[in-house]
């Protein structure tokens, strides 16, 4: 068996900046440290962070004290009021594209636009993007759930932004056929589309 590696591989800048905040975090800050879900996707960094005295919790409900780091996901206002709640040190390490997704699809909101957010529905960062459209946006994973849209006059699209690049062009051409006037705002970041395009 050949195993081929392609040119671009590795973590992206928002996962290093991620990992760097927590390990810096976790030098600094005496007591408790958490990650709100698991830093990234990757079981043997988990395990290394959790050595150094990082832990993982699942939910806001399962951190009682301390410190807690948003992971490059991101999160939504709520869990954002939830941790604040419960007085504990929030460390934001939602990666800088995530961001300016959040607040694109906040100013969406404030304009009153059907958004369509293109992603994974159990993936962390399509969950906070729902709740930054304050639970108005509507999750499309594939053609065929675009297809099944009812017609508009107008609605936005944006993309999860490690969404695969010829999957958003195809719901793309499924949602032009569903409204008159198709606001695109392919939020799909440039590392992975360098990746992508790599593999």
């Amino acid at each position: 068996m050949e195993i081929i590696i392609a040119e671009n591989t590795g973590l992206c800048y928002g996962v290093k900046r991620a990992l760097n905040i927590a390990r810096r975090t976790r030098r600094a800050v005496i007591g408790p440290v958490s990650t709100l879900g698991d830093l990234i996707h990757n079981p043997r960094v988990v395990a290394d962070l959790r050595n150094r005295g990082v832990s993982s919790a699942e939910t806001a409900r399962d951190i009682k004290e301390g410190t807690v780091i948003i992971r490059s996901h991101g999160v939504s206002p709520a869990i954002y009021r939830a941790l604040a709640r419960k007085n504990l040190e929030i460390v934001d390490a939602t990666c800088p594209i995530v961001k300016e997704i959040q607040k694109l699809i906040e100013s969406l909101t404030r304009k009153n636009m059907e958004i369509i957010i293109v992603g994974d529905r159990e993936h962390p960062e399509i969950r906070g993007l729902i709740g930054h459209s304050r639970s108005r946006g509507i999750i499309v994973e594939n053609e065929a759930q675009a297809r099944e849209l009812p017609r508009r006059k107008t609605r936005a699209v944006v993309a999860q932004s490690t969404l695969d690049v010829e999957l958003f062009e195809r719901i793309i051409a499924a949602l032009v056929d569903r409204t008159d006037e198709l606001s695109v705002h392919n939020t799909i970041c440039r590392s992975t589309r360098t990746r992508q395009t790599s593999t």
